[in-house]
């Protein structure tokens, strides 16, 4: 199924909600909000990277290691579809879990939606629907090769890369795009001997896409870009399109994926932070799970009031999320041991890619003065001053980023 026009010109975001159906919580027991509607869309043009800060345990890491922006997204145009890679809030476990483990450690480790496209509606509900950003422009150089490119992995991750159509978690009525991985075929077998008469041995045990046989091999089965926190610590081969764990994402390391893959092998430059940092991380993103639980706010702050229980729920959801961080096979568990491994290891680092370098900003600077990180690389660093968001666009829009 193509992607029409009407997608590419869907109209876009407002200054303030346009009425919209009442919120309810998904089948996960999320508190997010999916869906929204706005009057206007963006300004930010084809091929721009908008950046956003905002509050909660991400913005609690980046505070850590001394940068500002918490998530960037790639635009298809002025009014139109935004690529970025999210996930909403973990629903709760139940009784006797949830004393111990509370988040869904499920949904913690495979993040829904991960990498994924979605309208100007959809968009605005994500930055505006808790609270209004304290940073939101746009990075896009005003002519040159570096527009061109910037423009070309747009238009890459918009016709070329794979995709299938998921209906909204909350309204089943609208949905969106979710990006993934489409292996192409290993073996054809149309035209031989074995056509649609293929071993069923073959199907879908790890061997190769087989294509051609009386069956779908498992092996050629989409896979979607899960949303992984683990990304932040470790980046793995995101920015050469090579293996991820559960083919995880986060917003800034799809974004060098999909420069890799358009430039023709091109790799946006990673950055290594020190034990220092680590640890500073990890200190801040737990006090800021345990904050807004306790307090009842933001992105966890739904978990602290459902059950109660003989220990400090906080403190259990605050050592879960930083488990998930640092190890994502350790998402379902709130034991001390992942993170006190990484704190008695003064060999522990991270290497990642975040928003400020996507756009080669701050201590990434192509220009960072003396005690900044070396200068990071892609056609969004050094591309001139980043432009203020504005909803001025035409066109009134509703839809769902989840």
């Amino acid at each position: 199924m193509s992607r029409t026009l009407e997608f590419l010109l869907a109209a876009a975001v407002a200054l303030a909600l346009a009425p919209m159906a009442p919120a309810h919580a998904g089948p996960s027991g999320t508190s997010d909000v999916a869906c929204g509607s706005t009057a206007a869309g963006w300004n930010a043009p084809r091929g721009a990277l908008i950046a956003s800060r905002g509050k909660g345990p991400v913005g609690a890491v980046i505070d850590a290691i001394g940068e500002w922006r918490t998530h960037i997204m790639m635009s298809h145009g002025v009014g139109g579809y935004v690529t970025h890679s999210t996930m909403y809030s973990p629903g709760t476990t139940g009784w006797p879990t949830y004393c111990s483990t509370p988040l869904n450690p499920g949904e913690l480790e495979h993040g829904y939606p991960g990498g994924s496209q979605v309208n100007q509606g959809a968009i605005y509900k994500f930055l505006y629907g808790s609270a209004a950003p304290t940073h939101l422009a746009y990075t896009l150089a005003a002519s040159g090769t570096k527009r061109t490119q910037a423009e070309s992995v747009a238009d890459h991750a918009w016709y070329d890369a794979p995709y299938q159509w998921a209906a909204s978690k909350q309204d089943a009525t609208r949905g969106l795009w979710v990006l993934g991985t489409q292996p192409s075929c290993d073996y054809q077998w149309a035209g031989t001997s074995t056509a649609n008469n293929c071993p069923t041995s073959w199907n879908g045990t790890g061997d190769g896409c087989d294509c051609g046989c009386q069956f779908t091999d498992g092996d050629c089965a989409f896979k979607r870009f899960e949303y992984s926190t683990y990304q932040y610590k470790n980046i793995e081969n995101r920015t050469v399109a090579g293996f991820a764990r559960n083919n995880g994402t986060q917003c800034s390391s799809i974004t060098a994926h999909y420069f890799y893959e358009d430039s023709g092998g091109q790799e946006m430059t990673t950055h290594t932070y020190g034990y220092n940092q680590v640890v500073a991380a990890g200190n801040g993103l737990y006090n800021a799970v345990e904050r807004e639980c306790s307090d009842g706010l933001g992105f966890w702050g739904g978990i602290g009031s459902a059950i109660t229980c003989f220990e400090s729920i906080c403190d259990d959801a605050a050592r879960q999320v930083r488990n998930c961080f640092i190890d994502s096979t350790k998402c379902d568990t709130d034991s001390s041991s992942p993170w006190s491994a990484v704190v008695n290891n003064s060999g522990s680092n991270a290497r990642s890619i975040s928003p400020d370098r996507n756009v080669g900003a701050g201590p990434h600077s192509p220009a960072a003065p003396t005690g900044g990180y070396s200068g990071a690389t892609g056609p969004w660093a050094g591309a001139g001053a980043e432009l203020q968001i504005q909803w001025n666009s035409g066109g009134n829009v509703y839809g769902c980023w989840f």
